[in-house]
């Protein structure tokens, strides 16, 4: 069995699991809505809600009036329970390990820590807290400089697509192609950030880059990774 053949199983095995668990929870919920017509009442008078798993949520909720589909459904699932969560760890790990290497940086992150927060161990940590944690995100971000946790984007082209290259010269990448663009190379690459190799988290707060396509830990353009609005708080 080549790869295709293998990724067209494996597709085909998740999407009919997932689609019967989908279907499932979807007749269990609409059983308990049928038995709790009154659910909202009374949780007005209690003043409070019953909090609702992330499936349950996806079941009722509506694009334009429609309900998602069970494609649209497994897509959220996955991008939520799945895909963030060996990105956000290795992201961590990363981060602490060049933090442990530049022991100059860790003492700057921790004096802006104390400058923050204080030396209060009972304080509750606010968002506003984290936002002016300034040289502590420089940090997580020079961090997902060197060590992206997606390091390799693939994508299929749809179109033909010209390319000049100085060393290969011209040429055109047929559509129906499956590419890859090297994320890992570009953000160490010198063209782009100079000496990229020295730990330099003050290059972020300088916006030290020549095009804001070549730092993209997150990808770029309309299909984007949600993760960059949780990843770096919850980093932080």
């Amino acid at each position: 069995m080549n790869r295709f053949q293998l990724n067209r199983a494996a597709a085909l095995y998740e999407g009919t699991r997932r689609t019967l668990v989908i279907e499932q929870r979807r007749q269990a919920l609409q059983e308990e809505l049928d038995k709790d017509e009154d659910q909202d009442q009374v949780d007005n008078e209690v003043g409070s809600k019953r909090r609702m798993a992330l499936l349950d949520v996806l079941l009722q909720a509506k694009v334009d009036g429609r309900p998602l589909s069970n494609d649209e459904i497994r897509e959220e699932v996955d991008t939520f329970m799945f895909e963030g969560h060996d990105t956000t760890t290795s992201a961590i790990s990363f981060c602490l390990w060049c933090i442990s290497r530049h022991p100059d940086v860790q003492d700057k992150m921790q004096a802006e820590i104390l400058q923050v927060l204080g030396t209060d161990r009972s304080r509750t940590i606010t968002t506003r807290d984290l936002s002016e944690l300034k040289y502590t995100e420089c940090v997580m971000k020079e961090s997902l400089r060197q060590f992206p946790p997606v390091p390799l984007l693939g994508r299929k082209l749809h179109s033909d697509f010209k390319y000049t290259h100085s060393k290969v010269g011209d040429g055109i990448i047929p559509a129906g192609a499956e590419i890859l663009v090297a994320i890992i190379g570009m953000q160490n690459d010198a063209m782009y950030f100079p000496e990229p190799e020295p730990f330099k988290p003050e290059r972020h707060a300088n916006g030290e880059r020549s095009s804001n396509f070549a730092y993209v830990p997150f990808i770029a353009g309309p299909r984007n990774c949600i993760g960059q609005f949780i990843k770096i708080p919850f980093g932080l």
